[in-house]
């Protein structure tokens, strides 16, 4: 009796403190799926601020969202030109893709600045990890994610303190180095 309740208490022990599976991620799983995520919120951040920039188009926060969704433009250029050597392809699908069209639609009107801010603060360690866990021949693209991310982050703190004006021109002054990259990565090796 006292065996099988020894035995019992210990089994139970073990499967307490065993991690759910047997085996940690290895970092090309993190790296993988952070970068897969990546796709996921650059897909869903196009179709947001593309939405967002035609219907905030005469306010005060129109310049932001028109700022905004001009990189994001060019990020989907750039992303989309590395799917094939990342190997990635997300999509979003339909029923993400109105949902979000539904909230850039309404939700520029009350978003707030500080709620940017207090996303992307928790994101960029993600980011740079994913960086870091990259293949270095992929380094110009892995950067620039990293300083888009820090763009953002930057503009949204600039119109938490001041304007959406304010953020709007850190993004325009951004918008050359998204340029370049995008030529950059585009060229043809000779």
């Amino acid at each position: 009796m006292h065996r099988s309740l020894l035995f019992t208490v210990t089994l139970s022990l073990i499967a307490i403190t065993m991690p759910a599976t047997s085996e940690e991620p290895n970092q090309h799983e993190i790296y993988f799926s952070h970068l897969e995520y990546e796709y996921g919120n650059r897909a869903r951040t196009y179709i947001g601020m593309e939405v967002a920039a035609k219907a905030s188009r005469d306010s005060d926060r129109g310049p932001f969202f028109q700022a905004y969704y001009e990189m994001e433009t060019l990020n989907r250029e750039i992303y989309g030109h590395m799917k094939g050597e990342l190997d990635v392809d997300y999509q979003v699908n339909w029923f993400v893709g109105m949902g979000v069209k539904a909230i850039g639609y309404l939700g520029w009107r009350f978003l707030d600045a500080q709620w940017f801010v207090d996303m992307v603060v928790p994101y960029l360690p993600k980011l740079e990890e994913m960086r870091t866990l990259s293949d270095p021949q992929h380094r110009l693209f892995f950067d620039y994610v990293v300083a888009q991310e820090e763009v953002q982050l930057a503009a949204s703190q600039a119109v938490v303190d001041g304007t959406w004006q304010d953020g709007a021109d850190l993004i325009q002054a951004f918008l050359p180095q998204a340029r370049t990259v995008l030529e950059q990565l585009t060229q043809s090796p000779d």
